[in-house]
């Protein structure tokens, strides 16, 4: 796998090595990791949380999670699920990375914190293009009380990892803001052929 996005390669090229993507740009955080590769039946299970609220499925996450490539993530000071919007946040109930921080950080639920915040309301990212969706979150996150982060090692907690493009914005505001380090943790990755 890269080291640095926890890309799963399809074929092994004689050990782990950095990605096209990763020898081409230089991303916020410093590494990423994810309990599945991006699938049909995955990303029904993601659905079916994120837009029908059907919580069933996280105590075997929790399990699966611990037996995955998270393992491979520093022990955080700070664990900061991906913020939603406020008015998304109320439509739709709940923060699925707020979930999936305490399915992945069982024994750390104290070191949970919502100092990142969604500044602006951004389109959903799901069918935008790669430009299309660093232009979508640009500006879209701000920390709120900065000295929370400042020289902390902090792991951000989201739900896909598709291009990076969040998770990174999110890295760029934290760094700003003082984080020593940030790693992230995602439910699924997905791996293009």
């Amino acid at each position: 796998m890269c080291p640095v996005c926890g890309l799963m390669y399809v074929k092994s090229g004689g050990g782990s090595h950095l990605c096209t993507l990763c020898r081409q740009k230089k991303y916020a955080f410093e590494r990423a990791r994810a309990v599945f590769c991006y699938n049909d039946e995955i990303g029904k299970l993601i659905h079916s949380l994120k837009f029908s609220g059907k919580k069933t499925g996280l105590r075997t996450m929790a399990v699966l999670a611990q037996n995955s490539s998270l393992a491979d993530l520093s022990s955080p000071d700070i664990i900061v699920p991906v913020p939603l919007h406020p008015l998304k946040l109320k439509s739709r109930g709940f923060n699925q990375s707020l979930l999936l921080a305490k399915v992945f950080f069982p024994d750390q639920k104290a070191k949970i914190s919502h100092c990142l915040v969604r500044s602006r309301h951004t389109r959903p990212q799901t069918g935008l293009k790669g430009d299309e969706r660093r232009k979508n979150v640009v500006g879209a996150f701000l920390v709120r009380e900065p000295e929370r982060v400042q020289g902390k090692k902090i792991c951000l907690v989201d739900d896909v990892f598709t291009t990076g493009t969040t998770v990174n914005e999110c890295a760029k505001t934290l760094k700003k803001a003082g984080a020593a380090s940030v790693e992230v943790a995602t439910l699924a990755m997905v791996v293009k052929q």
